[in-house]
């Protein structure tokens, strides 16, 4: 975490943890046709319901709230979490380990759902959810990300760096270039996604740490197109959740990269 990011982390996480637990008895009448679906691991489980009360405030109330967790993990949940659970959040367990659970089992349990993921380490504005759904309602057919990069390459067509794939909000892309990222929350619509998606034992071997590129390639093998938000945020880091992550490797280390080349390997038609 920045220095800058503490006082805003301390204060957002004692206001969710004093939230009115009404907001957790019952769905209200006017929820829109969103299940959020996030994953996490046990490191960050302490902290996870200032998430899940983060989701639970936002100005759009999505139909259902699913954390999906490995079934290591069963047993392990904190009381902070588990009294959460209701008619508005569910915890469902899954075989798979990884940052794909977050969306790979909802795609087969709501498949007529928009989805929207988010992290589970981060807190968002109110208008988080709403803003992604506005901007589908505009673009219903197409994937909506709050964050985006631009898969770039050098004059001789190889991939530049990761830590180089920026772009300018102001220029319009090719669809194919976009890259949603997850951290800042990304709707999917029904369909989004070529049947590959699921292929658990081919991501695992050529793109085992990064499932913004995994959904990437399945998108475009789909031909559906990602689009930005228009919305600029920061989101705020909770506090200690950041001691355990893959962007170290996947950005630090530029694995990322490498992930997207075997990618490209196994699918040339994505060249």
């Amino acid at each position: 975490m920045k220095l800058k990011e503490y006082p805003l982390s301390i204060f957002h996480s004692v206001r969710l943890s004093l939230q009115n637990k009404n907001l957790w008895a019952k769905v209200p009448a006017d929820t829109a046709p969103i299940v959020v679906s996030l994953t996490s691991f046990e490191p960050r489980l302490k902290g996870l319901h200032l998430v899940i009360r983060n989701m639970m405030e936002q100005d759009l109330t999505p139909r259902l709230i699913v954390l999906w967790l490995n079934n290591s993990l069963k047993g392990k949940i904190p009381t902070s979490l588990e009294k959460m659970i209701g008619p508005r959040f569910e915890v469902r367990f899954s075989d798979l380990d990884g940052p794909q659970l977050k969306l790979i089992e909802s795609l087969k349990s709501f498949p007529k759902d928009l989805v929207v993921t988010c992290d589970d380490d981060l807190i968002y504005p109110k208008n988080w959810l709403s803003k992604l759904y506005s901007a589908h309602i505009s673009l219903p057919e197409q994937i909506i990300a709050h964050h985006c990069r631009l898969i770039r390459r050098d004059s001789h067509g190889q991939l530049l760096p990761y830590t180089q794939w920026n772009w300018d909000r102001t220029k319009s892309y090719v669809d194919t270039d976009l890259l949603a990222i997850g951290s800042s929350g990304v709707l999917y619509p029904p369909k989004s996604f070529d049947q590959r998606v699921f292929d658990m034992e081919l991501f695992q071997k050529i793109c085992p740490k990064s499932d913004d590129l995994w959904f990437k390639a399945m998108a475009v093998l789909n031909d559906t197109p990602v689009r930005w938000s228009g919305y600029v945020f920061e989101p705020i880091p909770i506090m200690g959740s950041q001691r355990v992550s893959l962007k170290k490797s996947n950005v630090h280390q530029d694995k990322n990269r490498v992930q997207w080349n075997q990618i490209l390997d196994h699918f040339p038609e994505l060249t």
